[in-house]
């Protein structure tokens, strides 16, 4: 057999090229198969790129929130002082009559 083909040596057995054909693609078509992800490994790996998606939509979530947070609580501030300037304003109303008044008479 030295110098022979595998074809050669199994045309001296006398098999049908048809059938050695088809027991080829049999065989690559198993290998195929066997390298082919399973159902389950393909929803696992759907699954693990949703819930990277979730943490993202989560993580942003988050920043949106921090965001907001600040802008009410400088707008609670800014009331805050403005409510403390009324309350002086009006504790010392009479304080600023009194100025007013005086400053009528002698515009008179």
């Amino acid at each position: 057999m030295k110098g022979k083909t595998f074809k050669d040596a199994m045309n001296n057995f006398n098999i049908p090229q048809e059938v050695l054909d088809k027991q080829s693609r049999d065989v690559s078509n198993a290998l195929k198969a066997m390298n082919a992800p399973t159902r389950s490994e393909i929803l696992i790996k759907n699954q693990t790129a949703e819930i990277a998606k979730l943490r993202e939509d989560l993580s942003n979530s988050k920043k949106e929130s921090s965001r907001i947070s600040r802008k009410v609580f400088w707008a609670n501030f800014a009331i805050s002082v403005l409510l403390a300037l009324a309350n002086i304003v009006s504790s010392h109303l009479d304080w600023f009559q009194n100025i007013w008044n005086t400053i009528t008479k002698f515009v008179r």
